[in-house]
């Protein structure tokens, strides 16, 4: 028997082994979450968005090809296709809002406002693959099922 103890004694009233507990499971939880917060998601690679104001970097050459084909096709239909006369950023996820891009301003006859065709370039297929599904995910839900309606 622990010292200083007699036989049927009991902790005084309102005290519970169990709040030690729930103070180091607390504590534990506490340093959990502050620890995923500083560490980021696992390998470092998910993009975040940009501060606002800032732009994403050029594509710098990685979509001239991709360009080329776009302009071309384009031109077979008898769309003007060319570097854009103002700025033009289309809501996007992550991902996209943080890859390299090349626009193009498409001059539609019919319409008086440009239209917009925009280049990514991704490190790889994986992650271009998994920015489209993630995109996809983003056009369906919260703010950006509002930016693009069912019907559009």
């Amino acid at each position: 028997m622990a010292a200083g103890l007699t036989p049927g004694h009991r902790p005084p009233r309102g005290f519970s082994c169990r709040e030690p507990f729930a103070a180091i499971l607390a504590a534990g939880l506490a340093l959990v979450v502050v620890a995923g917060c500083a560490t980021g998601t696992p390998g470092g690679r998910a993009p975040t968005y940009p501060p606002e104001g800032v732009s994403p970097p050029p594509a710098t050459g990685r979509t001239d090809a991709a360009r080329g084909t776009v302009v071309t096709a384009l031109g077979a239909a008898g769309l003007q296709a060319t570097d854009p006369d103002q700025p033009y950023r289309p809501a996007e996820d992550a991902w996209f809002a943080a890859a390299p891009r090349t626009v193009l301003e498409v001059k539609v006859p019919s319409d008086a406002s440009p239209r917009f065709v925009v280049l990514y370039a991704f490190d790889s297929a994986g992650d271009a693959a998994t920015a489209a599904a993630d995109q996809a995910s983003y056009v369906t839900r919260g703010a950006g099922a509002v930016q693009f309606p069912s019907d559009s």
